[in-house]
């Protein structure tokens, strides 16, 4: 086979890993797998070309870049599971499904995303990854991996929790302050506390979506960080 042609086998199928396990695309767009296989043949036209491999071979080597594009694809969607995980304890705090928050908070922030172009760092991110490991080169890879310790994914764990308590933590705290006045009031003569235990809800819903709307329009550099890409 040749050495382009084996260069775009095996780049598309690393490429397609990374993207298929991308959580936040996933929810976002239904038809994510085609997507991302789609774009994966679009950009493994761009690697630099690697040596010819027969075809025995060929298939054993794919096989190892799928599964180092599952490694880096998990690696880089953990901001994602970490933005999904503070939609679910909001919408436990809103008494909301989650599924509808979610969904709309993923699309706001792949929104902000690819507005604030980050899109084009995480291009060239996946593209940069064949400089450091090479393809069909699974010793250098382990070599690499070795040399770099499980310091970074330490690092990188403790990145998406510290992420995910900062996205909650505005809807958490206005659900607080809304409980703890209306139980502060509801303590008075019987028909104010009938009259407020209704409220509850309500201003617990209100002020979470008002927190999370304040946070959006504060931080949306950091909302937009939960796609992976810090920007630039």
């Amino acid at each position: 086979m040749s050495a382009a042609l084996t260069t775009w086998v095996l780049a598309t199928a690393r490429l397609t890993a990374i993207l298929w396990v991308q959580v936040l695309w996933r929810r976002a767009v239904p038809a994510w797998s085609l997507l991302a296989l789609g774009l994966s043949m679009t950009l493994a036209t761009l690697v630099p070309v690697a040596e010819p491999e027969p075809l025995g071979e060929l298939v054993v080597l794919g096989a190892f870049e799928v599964l180092l594009g599952l490694v880096i694809g998990l690696l880089v969607t953990l901001p994602g599971h970490a933005l999904l995980g503070a939609m679910g304890a909001s919408a436990l705090v809103l008494r909301t499904p989650v599924k509808p928050l979610a969904r709309l908070c993923v699309s706001l922030t792949l929104a902000s995303a690819l507005g604030l172009g980050l899109h084009r760092p995480l291009l060239g991110t996946l593209l940069e990854t064949f400089v450091v490991l090479p393809l069909a080169e699974p010793t250098q890879w382990i070599e690499h991996w070795v040399a770099s310790g499980a310091g970074p994914l330490v690092r990188a764990a403790h990145a998406m929790l510290v992420l995910a308590l900062a996205l909650a933590t505005p809807v958490l705290l206005m659900a607080a302050v809304a409980d703890l006045a209306t139980r502060s009031i509801g303590r008075g003569p019987g028909p104010v506390a009938a009259v407020v235990a209704p409220l509850e809800v309500w201003l617990r819903a209100a002020g979470g979506i008002v927190a999370l709307g304040a946070s959006w329009a504060a931080y949306s550099h950091v909302w937009a960080e939960s796609v992976g890409i810090v920007p630039p």
